[in-house]
């Protein structure tokens, strides 16, 4: 259960090779079997559900409803791509949890360690989760706390949410403005860290 170490990769798609999360999820139908009598044991799909299936060996890692869309890895990581593209942030760890069913990917701010003051450095990073079993939906939170496993993901689930993406044909909307409020929450954390030096 260990997430793998990003040494800086300049966009999400050598960000996702180098995580070995470049598979896809897939929706499939599901089916029960039972007998009818003196005919052979009918096949019958289950209407109004689906399984999520990993596109790189077919595993299947969760069933949802019908209006359930997995939103990518792919999308996930290329959410932080303006800022990859701008300089403010940085790919720093990835990974992908239980076979594939929970995901997370963290980024941090570019410029890396800033102290209040000597001896008191302060880090930002900004995490991205998902599940890919219909168990939770896209999360972005800032943390602290640098994520390399699922101990440590437990952790920065306890920081506070700054947006959450349900797995919805809505969801590509809902990102556009993810990477506004993450635009605005970087500025945040620059003009506190100044309060902070001002206080200290």
């Amino acid at each position: 259960n260990l997430g793998v170490r990003l040494d800086n990769p300049p966009s999400a798609e050598e960000a996702i090779k180098a995580a070995g999360m470049d598979w896809e999820v897939e929706r499939r139908p599901i089916y029960t079997r039972y007998p009818q009598v003196g005919l052979p044991d009918a096949m019958h799909e289950i209407l109004g559900h689906a399984a999520l299936a990993r596109s790189s060996d077919g595993k299947v890692l969760g069933v949802v409803g019908k209006g359930y869309r997995p939103i990518q890895n792919r999308t996930i990581f290329s959410i932080f791509d303006p800022f990859i593209q701008n300089g403010s942030l940085q790919f720093e760890t990835a990974g992908s949890l239980h076979g594939g069913r929970i995901v997370w990917v963290l980024a941090a701010l570019a410029d890396g360690v800033r102290e209040v003051v000597k001896g008191d450095p302060i880090k930002m990073y900004t995490l991205l989760s998902a599940s890919h079993d219909g168990s939770m939906a896209l999360a972005g939170r800032d943390t602290d706390i640098r994520v390399v496993c699922n101990n440590t993901l437990g952790a920065a689930h306890a920081d506070t949410i700054m947006a959450r993406i349900r797995h919805t044909r809505s969801a590509g909307e809902r990102m556009a403005k993810f990477q506004d409020a993450l635009a605005e929450r970087h500025a945040v954390f620059a003009s506190n860290l100044e309060r902070y030096r001002f206080l200290a």
